[in-house]
């Protein structure tokens, strides 16, 4: 008798034209995030968040690959100074963390990652672009056609946050902020 019920209720599942994967109430859309159309820009309550579609690169390293320090010291560029976090930042964490000055920008690395940077000299750049190059350069190294505002927030593929200040079409500051560990 029990399975006669059972049998009796799929039929009736089965009449109802209940499709599981199909949008509706049934949430697909949150369990298949690839399958949403990608925005070129979000809208926050700080302004418009514009989607980087490629990682870009601090001194030939990617912001969003994994810091090591010993990499960065081959790099061409040197640091002026090295601040490391001690004993009791590895202690707590199992890693160092480290603040390197170039000139008047600095790069705040721990945890493997870039946590955060300040450019603000041309002592850094991001592929071949820096402090004192053209809103033209950028938007060309970037492949995006931007409104002309003084500060533009970038979105990088890793969820860190990029923003670009411009005075008279130059940029002057470049800042970014690694996602929340």
């Amino acid at each position: 008798m029990n399975y006669l019920i059972v049998f009796c209720a799929l039929i009736l599942v089965g009449c109802n034209g209940i499709q599981s994967g199909k949008s509706g109430n049934d949430n697909s859309h949150l369990r298949n995030p690839d399958s949403l159309p990608q925005a070129d820009s979000l809208q926050s309550a700080n302004g418009t968040l514009y989607r980087l579609e490629h990682d870009l690169r601090l001194n030939g390293m990617f912001v969003c690959d994994t810091f090591v320090l010993e990499e960065w010291n081959q790099s061409s560029v040197k640091p002026d100074s090295i601040h490391f976090g001690g004993p009791e930042i590895i202690e707590e964490f199992g890693v160092d963390d480290f603040d390197l000055f170039f000139g008047k920008s600095v790069v705040n690395a721990g945890h493997g990652q870039i946590l955060y940077f300040k450019m603000l000299d041309n002592h850094l750049n991001l592929f071949s672009v820096t402090v004192g190059d053209s809103r033209t350069r950028f938007e060309r190294m970037i492949r995006l056609d931007l409104p002309n505002r003084n500060t533009l927030y970038c979105l990088s593929p890793c969820d860190g946050v990029y923003s670009f200040q411009f005075e008279k079409d130059t940029i002057v500051a470049v800042e970014y902020n690694a996602a929340p560990l």
